[in-house]
């Protein structure tokens, strides 16, 4: 099962309104951006000004929700998994538990749920990347067609040296592992 599927099985929350908050603090951050520039381009500072401080605010706001929200369903989601193997523990049979040893179960437990909670952090946080880059692109489109090109060729090319990258960094890790 993947950490999504796992997420969505077990969150009391809205997952859309969850969503919806994170793709609204990466539109705040591309409107802030887009009122520092406009106000350095065209001059019109209050106008800019107020812009900033409403895209700032929004931006404040969504991420407090995201960041508590996030934080509030994982640790609810780990304490169930954790009740739910704990549970089968009390079930199963107490020689082979000896054999493995408490410190041992407790520890696999503990280790695969610090996982999780730190997995869900990263997951709210890239979704509002995505969506920054999203609009920050179509802002740079607006702005410079070439700029955006060039972009999009700089990307491409990093992403592919990066997922080269990656795969010989998985295969050196599973290496290891079997050493």
């Amino acid at each position: 099962m993947s950490f999504l599927q796992l997420v969505r099985r077990e969150m009391h929350g809205s997952l859309p309104k969850l969503l919806f908050m994170s793709g609204l603090g990466g539109i705040s951050t591309a409107a802030i951006l887009g009122a520092i520039n406009s106000g350095l381009q065209n001059g019109s500072t209050l106008w800019a000004a107020t812009l900033f401080i409403v895209a700032l605010f929004l931006f404040i706001k969504t991420q407090s929700y995201v960041t508590i929200t996030t934080t509030a369903e994982i640790e609810a989601i780990i304490h169930k998994i954790r009740v739910r193997l704990m549970d089968q523990i009390r079930h199963s049979e107490l020689l082979s538990l000896e054999d493995v040893g408490r410190a041992r179960i407790v520890a696999a437990i503990t280790s695969d749920t610090a996982v999780l909670t730190q997995a869900s952090n990263m997951l709210a946080f890239t979704v509002q990347g995505a969506v920054l880059i999203v609009f920050v692109a179509i802002y740079v489109a607006f702005l410079s067609i070439a700029a955006i090109l060039t972009t999009i060729v700089v990307v491409s090319i990093a992403a592919v040296i990066f997922h080269q990258k990656n795969r010989r960094l998985v295969s050196e890790k599973q290496r290891a592992a079997a050493w």
